[in-house]
């Protein structure tokens, strides 16, 4: 609404790392604009750990101290691109809606309804954050959004998830899975590291997993 345009901000840049957490106390709604411009390793390592802050801690200019901030903003992205989300864990910090349409920006917002309703709705004690079970729902839509590793592209290769009680259901640890990519595809065919690799591992929808003596096992079976 227009009482808030002071508190949107659409052009930061994530390389001032400082300038990124003073914005989070000082605005709003940080836009994100092209979120497909931000490299893999900030998205996993800055921005992941950036977003989920609930106070800042930051040096204004001309002051002598640190003092802790309450973080104010939330942020949205856009991209053109489908291919965007590269977190191995899952994503779940992100929520990715497909505009299939053109936005209709001729019809007024009615913001005090809007907000009426969200101020309503915290009195109520709604409740505004999600579950295991919403999590769960969320990772899975995302993986659609997901930019595709070569794990993720070389298991789905040679791999399906089983039922522990599939006959052609094999107990495999990440290791072995992954040492078994590499033979069939190439030493280098995988360039993400074991680690990173099982952590991929642990987040495929619906695979079933359990605690051997080797390691935590997956139930898979050849393609």
């Amino acid at each position: 609404p227009p009482e808030l345009r002071w508190g949107y901000l659409d052009n930061l840049k994530f390389d001032n790392q400082k300038q990124v957490m003073q914005s989070m106390a000082d605005f709003l709604l940080i836009n994100i604009d092209e979120f497909n411009s931000i490299s893999k390793k900030t998205q996993e390592g800055f921005l992941k750990n950036t977003i989920q802050l609930a106070s800042i801690s930051l040096k204004r200019p001309y002051s002598r101290r640190i003092e802790s901030e309450l973080r104010r903003a939330s942020f949205i992205a856009t991209s053109n691109m489908t291919d965007v989300l590269s977190d191995p864990s899952g994503s779940r910090r992100f929520f990715v809606v497909n505009v299939t349409s053109p936005i209709d920006t001729e019809r007024p917002i009615n913001y005090e309804q809007l907000y009426a309703q969200a101020i309503a709705a915290v009195r109520a004690n709604e409740r505004r954050w999600f579950d295991d079970k919403d999590i769960e729902e969320v990772m899975v839509h995302n993986r659609r959004y997901a930019l595709l590793s070569s794990a993720d592209m070389y298991f789905n290769d040679y791999f399906d998830i089983a039922l522990a009680d599939d006959p052609d259901a094999m107990k495999l640890t990440a290791s072995e899975i992954y040492n078994y990519i590499r033979k069939r595809a190439g030493a280098t065919a995988v360039t993400e590291s074991l680690t990173t690799f099982g952590r991929y591992l642990s987040n495929v929808p619906k695979i079933q997993k359990v605690h051997t003596k080797s390691g935590t096992a997956y139930y898979v079976k050849y393609r």
